[in-house]
């Protein structure tokens, strides 16, 4: 009994009431470290709001802005009805390779999965046209999936090939495994892509794949890959959870 007493004593000393800054940014700090120390691994569920209320001598209000902020910054994640948890370090990606999800996924030790939505036959809009360089209505396959990494949802891609180039796409296995080894197989290895990065929110229909909040930051991601030839094979549209995604730009300076 006296070991919780001193390690409840403990906890809630880890708070200055005397210092300037607020008591929602000094409980951030401690759980921040609390993770970066590997106290809390990725994957581990924190204690509740309560039980943190409790520990730290704190207002409900003090702990959900501190959690709240550690979320936004991916560092923590809330499941509904489940609870907090540490999150796992975010996937970073640059535009220095060309690779589809499951080899990024692989590189990183994680197993790549998804759940197909969809795949159909249908007319290209302009917007899909302008980027296959294709007239628009031209038949393309489009192909959407929820991608996974060790079953955690990461994003929705949604994927346009034209039809005259792999037209019994969708009679073979398109959900669960890369794309591009399936597209290698019919002579359609991507080696080159442009890639366009937005940040912005997610809709409803976004969120609850994803399982975050509606409303949540993700990136949208636009790219479209070129075969040896330079001709566009494929055009798609990413929507990756802002909480799990990182971009990285490597820099340097004009030579002289």
């Amino acid at each position: 009994m006296n070991e919780l007493i001193n390690a409840s004593i403990a906890r809630a000393n880890v708070l200055d009431r005397s210092n300037p800054l607020p008591l929602y940014h000094q409980l951030k700090q401690h759980l921040r470290s609390m993770v970066e120390n590997g106290e809390w691994r990725p994957g581990d569920q924190i204690p509740t709001e309560d039980e943190m209320c409790e520990q730290y001598q704190v207002s409900k209000i003090t702990v959900k802005q501190a959690i709240a902020q550690l979320a936004q910054e991916g560092l923590l994640y809330r499941h509904q009805g489940k609870g907090t948890f540490v999150c796992s370090p975010k996937i970073e990606q640059g535009p220095t390779q060309l690779a589809s999800f499951s080899e990024q996924m692989r590189q990183r030790g994680q197993r790549p999965g998804g759940v197909l939505l969809s795949c159909e036959e249908t007319p290209a809009s302009k917007k899909v046209a302008a980027q296959l360089r294709i007239p628009a209505g031209t038949p393309v396959i489009q192909i959407k999936r929820l991608r996974l990494a060790d079953d955690e949802p990461m994003g929705i891609q949604t994927s346009h090939i034209p039809l005259s180039r792999c037209p019994q796409l969708c009679a073979e296995d398109v959900g669960n495994g890369s794309l591009y080894e399936l597209l290698d197989k019919h002579g359609l290895r991507p080696v080159s892509a442009v890639e366009r990065y937005e940040a912005v929110l997610s809709v409803d229909d976004e969120a609850r794949l994803l399982n975050v909040a509606p409303g949540a930051p993700v990136f949208l991601v636009e790219r479209t890959a070129y075969d040896r030839s330079g001709v566009a094979i494929e055009y798609v549209r990413s929507v990756m959870r802002g909480d799990r995604y990182a971009v990285t730009v490597a820099l340097s300076t004009r030579s002289e």
